[in-house]
């Protein structure tokens, strides 16, 4: 009978920021240990995965992939605009596949509610470029209107109350709340009416009455 062995184990850590990462890859470092028990802690060197530092070559080949990373990278720059507009043109010639359409959606919704250098400026760049294309299928305008159809809270809400996906009354007032916190997250940040409406879908007079 042969020795029993217990499986590799490699920690890799992880790291998504606005600068490259300069912490110790020191597992003992990144770990709560208890006085008088460092001996016995594990400690190994850690895999290091930094996304600030990754250049686009070195993004995975798969388009879903390549496009979470560019947009990773993309919600710390300052440009964001032009590098959602790169992103747009990437997945442009795979538009008819609805999970293309639904990162694009993915895409807009992480700038607006994560993107500190995203303005309304920005948002008016990027919905005036891609009107200009005559693309329907990746518009904007219906972005909302699908995202809250499946049932997807975005922004930086505190919460959205879901109910029983089964019951029609909270699935209304689901999507009803959805698209509110997001338009208020949106004039928060300083959005027209016009744009917020634009990707929302909610009459200026229901925009003007948010906090």
């Amino acid at each position: 009978m042969g020795q029993f062995l217990l499986p590799m184990v490699i920690p890799v850590i992880f790291h998504h920021g606005e600068s490259r990462f300069t912490a110790s890859t020191e597992l003992i470092d990144q770990v709560r240990t208890l006085r008088g028990l460092e001996p016995y802690t594990l400690n190994v060197k850690s895999l290091l995965f930094d996304v600030a530092v990754l250049q686009e070559e070195e993004f995975p080949e798969d388009l879903e992939l390549h496009i979470m990373f560019m947009m990773l990278q993309a919600v710390f720059s300052k440009n964001i605009a032009e590098r959602l507009m790169v992103i747009y043109k990437k997945l442009y010639p795979h538009r008819h596949e609805p999970v293309v359409k639904r990162q694009w959606e993915d895409c807009l919704y992480y700038a607006i509610s994560s993107a500190k250098n995203f303005t309304s400026q920005d948002c008016k760049a990027i919905i005036t470029e891609i009107r200009n294309t005559g693309d329907t299928i990746m518009s904007t305008t219906t972005a909302a209107d699908q995202f809250v159809e499946e049932g997807i809270a975005i922004g930086k809400a505190e919460g959205i109350a879901i109910g029983e996906a089964k019951v029609a009354q909270a699935k209304v007032e689901e999507r009803v709340m959805a698209k509110t916190e997001i338009a208020r997250n949106m004039k928060q940040k300083g959005y027209s009416a016009k744009d917020i409406a634009d990707l929302t879908g909610l009459a200026s007079a229901e925009i003007e009455r948010l906090d």
